[in-house]
C-alpha cells in the first residue's frame, strides 16, 4: 500500500518517520478519504493519518492524482458550483480544515480556514479553540468569537433555563460572564484574549448541520 505523501510548508516534506517536520508548522488538510480526519479533534486530542489519508498544502502543484482508492464523494447533488469548490480538478477533496502535525505524526485540528482571524501583528487566531474553552464555562450554552477592529469579542447565549432554576438574575449572569472572560484570558495568548463578552438573548441561527451561521454575527 502506497505511503502517504505530506508537505507542511512550501519547501519542506515530511519523511515517513516525521523527522523533517518542524513542530507547529501550519498546513491545510486536503484529502480524498475523509474518514480519518473525522477522528482528529482539537488541541487536546489527536489522531495519526493512515495510508488512506494524504495531507498536502494548497500551494503544492506537483502531487500525483488520487490513486485507486477513489474520492470520498462524487460531488454535491445538482450543485456543480459547490462541487467545484470542494473537489479540485485533480480530484483532491478540500476539507477546509487547518491543523498542525508534530514529530510523531499526530495531527491536531486547529479550526476551519474560512473562520481563521488575523491578529494585529499577523498572528493566526482560531475562534473555535476559544469557543470550545468558553462553552465549557459556567452558564454558557454556546458562543461565537468575532473580531471588531483589533479586538476580539465573544457573543454568548447563556443557560437561561439553569439561571431560572437556581434563581440567578440578568445582572448576576452578566457578572458571571465577566468572570468567565477573566478566567479564560488567563489561559489564552495575549493576541487571542477577549476584550468583552456580549450576552445574546436567543440561540444563534444554525445551518441544517446545526453549525452557527457565523456570517450573520459581527
Amino acid at each position: 500500500m502506497r505511503k502517504p505523501r505530506r508537505k507542511v510548508s512550501k519547501d519542506t516534506y515530511i519523511n515517513d518517520d516525521g523527522t523533517e517536520l518542524h513542530k507547529k508548522n501550519l498546513f491545510r488538510i486536503e484529502s480524498y478519504h475523509n474518514q480519518e480526519i473525522r477522528k482528529c479533534h482539537n488541541e487536546e486530542t489527536s489522531s495519526k493519518p493512515t495510508s488512506y489519508l494524504h495531507i498536502m498544502a494548497l500551494s503544492l502543484s506537483d502531487f500525483n492524482n488520487p490513486d485507486s482508492h477513489g474520492n470520498v464523494m462524487l460531488g454535491y447533488y445538482k450543485n456543480e458550483e459547490a462541487t467545484e469548490q470542494a473537489i479540485d480538478k485533480n480530484g483532491w477533496y478540500h476539507t477546509g480544515d487547518l491543523g498542525t502535525m508534530d514529530r510523531l505524526d499526530n495531527v491536531f485540528i486547529k479550526g476551519r480556514s474560512k473562520n481563521m482571524l488575523l491578529g494585529s501583528n499577523g498572528q493566526n487566531i482560531y475562534p473555535e479553540e476559544i469557543e470550545d474553552k468558553l462553552n465549557s464555562m459556567p452558564m454558557v450554552i454556546e458562543s461565537i468569537v468575532v473580531q471588531r477592529g483589533e479586538k476580539l469579542v465573544a457573543l454568548v447565549y447563556p443557560d437561561y433555563e439553569e439561571a431560572k432554576t437556581i434563581g440567578i438574575n440578568e445582572m448576576e449572569i452578566k457578572n458571571m460572564m465577566e468572570q468567565n472572560r477573566k478566567n479564560l484570558n488567563e489561559v489564552l495568548p495575549s493576541y487571542a484574549k477577549l476584550s468583552d463578552i456580549e450576552i445574546h438573548k436567543e440561540e444563534f441561527e444554525k445551518t441544517p448541520k446545526k453549525s452557527i451561521k457565523r456570517y450573520i454575527y459581527k
